[in-house]
């Protein structure tokens, strides 16, 4: 994926993540408030409106009732069960009913058991409505949980030694439930008690007893005999809502408020939420952009790096792993572009470093060999100009000759900046035609016997019978040729081997080879070799320019082809010409 597609992804799926939150914040916001009011919808559905959905969603057409699956489905989950009486009081559907349940009431007896509900364990709830002219009458009983607690409590309860003890177990269940428990005897007198809240009395007479139930009650008791002894158990629980029909109304009533809370809270939620994104955001697209911008300031300052951190490692990668971060990966083209640019500015800072150093190498060494050929010159001369002494012919022409050397020599370092810097800029015009190569290599190697060095040397030319042909400009291969010769005689000492050949590489194209077993090179000066201004001995003890072997190697870059040296200290020196490639440094040598 591109970079203009990661960044509209990027905004995208933050938008997106924005609304999730905002939607599960809000559902687990009103699932939250729902179960601590007690009104939680899946768990805890207000029995009337559980009633209400069973008497609409009951189908009555085929005389046999039927009942929604899913309205059974949470009766079963809230553990009650449901009736359907028709108009004589006898059952005609039921699900899930008590087998000790009546399956047909009299009129008053549906009354009686729903006021026998701390007997029971069973709170009932009624519906009555006409279908087809017929009337019909739900019963729904939902348990009472703190009844059946109280049931097993009473029924594991243990008296013994004056003492009553009761099940560890039983005692768990009531904390959990948030309840208290208090035991007294017939006369009011606690005999046990657990978690009893301190508003609670320790004795009560029966009037006090009656009282508090007059007043409502917190608690539900039962009475139970215990080894002769008769005692009463009194269940509480300050949190426990009854299921009474006046239910719907505080339900609703705190339905109304949860609601008006939820919407109170819920744009401060959603500030925060966007407040959170947009600083997640601006993190991951903030940083690498501020970070890029750091990085091209240090270009710009001449800084080739890329910023770092307090422990000196990049911003952008992992110093362990040194891939990027996660938040950089998404620009990681950028990042790359400014690392080539970096890396080929600081390579261009340090050439410019060392030609500036070699240029003044060159210029201190050109301008000692300049000076040398003009001193001559200007002492022949002034000789020459004497008026007081008479020269005779001979001197004169002695003298002129030495004139003639020194000013070739200047010429020659003329000319060879005058070659080095067209070909630096591409303005040496070559008339390329196709000549044998042999040819031009023998030409050369005779032109090096020639050299007033030369008997010093063993000079050795091999070369097949066949031609070599390639297109070449000869004149300016011949001077390539005589460059490289001509510094292998130089730079070597008498009796040094120089072999020189030439045959057909791939391609048919020339393969040259000049090697000698003389001095030889260390590594810096073969990296350096071909460098302009570049000069492997001082200019006091040789020849030369400096340009020499740059302006040879342009030469054949000029021609397709490159230079490659082979070179160790004491033993000799190999050079390999190959035209079968072209090359793209640059023609100068730099």
């Amino acid at each position: 994926m591109k970079l203009r597609g990661r960044i509209t992804w990027a905004f995208l799926w933050r938008l997106g993540l924005v609304f999730v939150l905002i939607l599960g914040m809000y559902l687990v916001l009103w699932k939250a408030l729902l179960r601590w009011s007690g009104l939680q919808e899946e768990k805890f559905p207000l029995p009337r409106d559980l009633l209400v959905e069973a008497v609409e969603r009951t189908d009555l057409r085929s005389g046999a009732p039927e009942v929604d699956p899913r309205v059974l489905a949470k009766l079963d989950r809230r553990g009650g069960w449901l009736q359907i009486l028709g108009p004589d009081g006898r059952q005609v559907f039921a699900r899930g009913k008590p087998p000790d349940w009546p399956d047909r009431y009299a009129v008053w007896e549906l009354k009686t058991w729903q006021d026998r509900s701390h007997e029971t364990g069973w709170h009932l709830y009624t519906w009555h409505s006409s279908r087809d002219g017929k009337p019909y009458t739900w019963v729904m009983g939902l348990p009472l949980d703190d009844v059946r607690l109280l049931r097993e409590i009473r029924r594991q309860s243990r008296w013994q030694d004056g003492r009553l003890t009761v099940p560890e177990p039983l005692l768990d269940r009531v904390e959990k439930s948030g309840g208290w428990l208090q035991v007294l005897d017939e006369n009011g007198q606690e005999l046990f008690s657990h978690l009893r809240p301190s508003g609670e009395r320790v004795f009560h007479s029966p009037g006090s007893f009656i009282e508090r139930y007059r007043h409502g009650t917190s608690f539900i008791h039962g009475v139970e005999e215990k080894d002769g002894k008769r005692m009463v158990f009194l269940l509480g629980n300050n949190a426990r809502m009854q299921t009474e029909p006046g239910q719907s109304v505080l339900a609703d009533y705190r339905f109304n408020q949860l609601q008006e809370f939820v919407l109170r809270i819920f744009p401060v939620i959603l500030l925060v939420v966007i407040l959170a994104v947009a600083l997640l955001f601006g993190r991951s697209m903030g940083f690498p952009v501020l970070h890029m911008m750091d990085w091209l300031t240090a270009l710009s300052n001449g800084v080739y790096r890329e910023p770092v951190n307090r422990k000196g490692a990049a911003r952008s990668r992992n110093p362990r792993t040194g891939k990027l971060r996660r938040p950089y990966r998404m620009f990681r083209e950028v990042f790359a572009a400014l690392q080539r640019l970096t890396d080929t500015l600081r390579e261009n800072a340090e050439r410019r470093r060392k030609l500036e150093e070699t240029r003044e190498e060159w210029l201190a060494g050109i301008s000692h060999d300049l000076k040398t050929p003009l001193s001559s010159v200007k002492g022949y001369a002034a000789l020459l100009a004497e008026e007081s002494y008479e020269w005779d012919p001979a001197e004169m022409r002695r003298h002129a000759r030495v004139i003639l050397d020194k000013a070739s020599h200047m010429e020659k370092l003329i000319e060879d900046l005058n070659l080095t810097f067209r070909l630096k800029n591409d303005a040496l015009p070559l008339d390329m035609k196709e000549t044998d190569t042999v040819e031009l290599v023998r030409r050369a190697v005779v032109s090096l016997a020639n050299h007033p060095r030369a008997s010093e040397f063993d000079i050795r030319f091999e070369a097949p019978d066949e031609p070599v042909p390639f297109s070449v400009d000869s004149r300016w291969f011949l001077r390539m040729l005589d460059n490289l010769l001509t510094n292998a005689l130089l730079h070597n000492p008498p009796g040094t081997v120089i072999r020189v050949s030439v045959s057909a590489g791939n391609g048919g194209t020339p393969l040259i080879v000049i090697e000698d077993n003389g001095r030889g090179m260390d590594r810096e000066t073969v990296s350096r070799l071909f460098d302009r201004y570049f000069r492997g001995t001082s200019t006091a003890d040789r020849e030369g320019t400096g340009l020499g072997m740059a302006i040879a190697r342009s030469l054949a870059r000029a021609h397709g082809g490159d230079i490659q040296v082979d070179s160790e200290p004491g033993r000799g020196t190999r050079l390999t010409i190959r035209f079968d490639s072209v090359t793209s440094a640059d023609p100068a040598g730099d």
